[in-house]
């Protein structure tokens, strides 16, 4: 009976603590434009040449393409047909032309289409083809080490846990939620450390 018991407070006392480290961190803006070409009779992206295969359908096949982006300056009414292009594809389009642009030691932070602005340059009268312009806007942090900072976060009280926090690159603001409420320490576990970012211009 009493080795139950203990067995039952070593598991409360270490595989029940969590922590939660909310994170806020500087950033910088990103814009970056550029031209993007269209090809309904390309089946792969040329990414040196900026081109995105894309595909010409019907109106009424809209749902079956909920991973493509729709234009309306690309839906032509007349002829009763769109053309249309993979969100991932332009993501990865936009990976490939902004990384060189991004430090090593940095990296975007919350990485989305829905952050750009297109715009259709020109088109073909039949849509076979068509320009598009790319602004990309993104922000970008420092690129965190999370499991190192998850590490040296094991068993610390929660005012050292924030003294080593506080020398993180760009830091501004570190916040520590500790469950049970009670507890002074975080968990002797990096598996029950969890780190949220947020990040401020």
């Amino acid at each position: 009976m009493l080795a139950t018991l203990i067995l039952l407070l070593f598991f409360i006392l270490t595989w029940l603590p969590y922590a939660q480290i909310d994170l806020l961190v500087s950033s910088e803006t990103l814009n970056y434009e550029f031209k993007v070409n269209l090809d309904s009779q390309s089946e792969k992206i040329f990414f040196n040449l900026d081109i995105l295969p894309a595909k010409i359908i019907l109106p009424e096949e809209k749902n079956n393409f909920q991973d493509y982006v729709f234009l309306q300056d690309l839906d032509d009414e007349k002829k009763n047909k769109i053309i249309i292009f993979k969100k991932s594809d332009l993501e990865k389009l936009v990976e490939f032309r902004i990384k060189p642009l991004v430090e090593k030691d940095k990296r975007v932070f919350d990485f989305s289409v829905n952050h750009w602005q297109i715009t259709v340059k020109e088109r073909d009268p039949n849509l076979l083809w068509a320009n598009i312009i790319v602004l990309v806007k993104e922000e970008i942090i420092h690129n965190y080490n999370f499991e190192k900072i998850k590490e040296e976060m094991i068993f610390e009280d929660t005012k050292s846990a924030k003294e080593k926090l506080s020398t993180l690159f760009g830091l501004k603001e570190s916040k520590i939620f500790l469950w049970p409420k009670f507890l002074k320490r975080l968990p002797i576990f990096k598996e029950r450390i969890k780190i949220s970012l947020r990040s401020q211009i």
